[in-house]
């Protein structure tokens, strides 16, 4: 196993950021008083004193989970999951989907906390720029030449930090892990999806398995002979159904 890389901006930020009294390293907001927070709603109070301690649920409660799912529509709560901040939801993401020797793409300059994981889990890690003299946008070119049919995730941070630029539609498509699209033909994604697969040999993910019928998400990080036969019987299949 490779030597282990501590996170050093985290460390350096947990030894020191109380004992200063101005501190600029903070990546978020000011802190608030929780009394500044429940000012414009006396009786949220009283229903934050009667919590109990005791084990919440895991994956978040129904409450919270249902208040983000409004966010996004056609989702529901089964599809959200509550993590305690991005951190963890970076962690679990990169332990589920990859592996020791598998390769990651990442972002550079970034909040390290991905690479550093990914040095530690013994991934294969290539890093592509975001230039200075272009305002810090990311160098396409650079990641172009650096994804490989070997590589299982590209890893961004948006708004991008330590830059804080977020990134332009153009350059989110051309670094877009994937599709989710909708379609319009009187058969659900599920039964669509099975037909792909068994009269066609093509396998996509129906929006079914996310809560949103009538989506499919379609993975287009692909050899371009390869994807555009695969698009080609999805094309038919779409042809014999509106027939």
């Amino acid at each position: 196993m490779s030597q282990f890389q501590p996170f050093v901006m985290e460390r350096m930020m947990s030894k020191f950021e109380q004992e200063v009294e101005f501190n600029l390293s903070e990546s978020g907001v000011h802190p608030i008083l929780l009394r500044d927070l429940l000012t414009d709603d006396p009786d949220l109070l009283q229903e934050l004193l009667s919590t109990n301690l005791n084990y919440p649920h895991v994956n978040g409660t129904p409450e919270l989970r249902q208040n983000i799912a409004r966010m996004y529509t056609g989702a529901t709560p089964e599809n959200i999951l509550v993590t305690v901040g991005a951190i963890e939801a970076n962690y679990l993401t990169v332990q589920t989907l990859l592996s020791a020797g598998e390769e990651i793409v990442i972002m550079f300059p970034n909040y390290m906390q991905i690479w550093g994981l990914a040095k530690n889990m013994d991934l294969r890690v290539k890093t592509f720029r975001l230039r200075e003299d272009r305002a810090w946008a990311p160098d396409l070119d650079e990641l172009q030449s650096l994804v490989t049919p070997k590589t299982k995730m590209i890893a961004v941070c948006i708004p991008k930090n330590p830059t804080g630029r977020t990134l332009i539609s153009d350059e989110m498509d051309a670094i877009t892990a994937i599709a989710f699209v909708r379609y319009h033909l009187g058969i659900n994604s599920s039964q669509l999806a099975e037909r792909l697969r068994r009269e066609k040999s093509v396998l996509i993910v129906p929006g079914a398995h996310f809560g949103m019928d009538h989506f499919l998400r379609i993975s287009f990080g692909l050899p371009h002979p390869y994807l555009k036969e695969a698009l080609d019987r999805i094309h038919t299949l779409i042809t014999e159904l509106n027939l």
